[in-house]
């Protein structure tokens, strides 16, 4: 994100014109949901920069949504830069398509199944996780729904170090 200004020094220029970024083909975007409003600076550099080529991206959020479901249209925009798409939607037309979700004639889920990967704490623990104390997979346990309600600890491997998610308390 740091790089996303459109000052000479650090911008634009240098996405485009350093040689350590004009040639990527491949953007990873963490935290996309910072790039939900178009009229941003970062936003502009952005479209900017992924316009300028035939780049691939894959763009990293657990809140692709804040306000509207115009957040998610406006990171889609980033890397679809046309309305008109071949995506099996009725009508073809994002904007179309996300006006109609606005006013609940059109179900965003039926756009997303095409574009999105979900995973949620579950899915990541069921396929990943270890057992703390054997340190084998938990995916072919018979007590795997002892894992995933937190009667069993597991955890996942990142960077070398073993993570837990933290259990979610309700507060009142």
């Amino acid at each position: 994100m740091g790089m996303l200004k459109s000052d000479n020094e650090h911008g634009l220029r240098t996405l485009l014109e350093d040689e350590k970024y004009k040639h990527r083909d491949f953007v990873l975007v963490d935290e996309s949901h910072h790039l939900r409003n178009y009229g941003t600076q970062r936003y502009k550099v952005l479209q900017a920069y992924l316009a300028a080529g035939d780049k691939r991206c894959c763009f990293l959020t657990a809140t692709p949504r804040n306000k509207s479901a115009l957040d998610i249209y406006h990171q889609i925009k980033l890397f679809h830069q046309t309305d008109i798409t071949n995506l099996p939607i009725d009508p073809p037309d994002l904007k179309q398509y996300f006006q109609m979700v606005e006013k609940g004639d059109r179900n965003l889920p039926d756009l997303l199944s095409h574009i999105l990967i979900r995973r949620t704490r579950n899915h990541i623990l069921r396929f990943y996780g270890l057992d703390s104390e054997t340190n084998l997979s938990i995916a072919t346990s018979p007590h795997i729904n002892e894992y995933l309600s937190g009667q069993r600890k597991a955890y996942i491997l990142v960077g070398g170090r073993h993570q837990y998610f933290p259990k979610r308390r309700l507060e009142m």
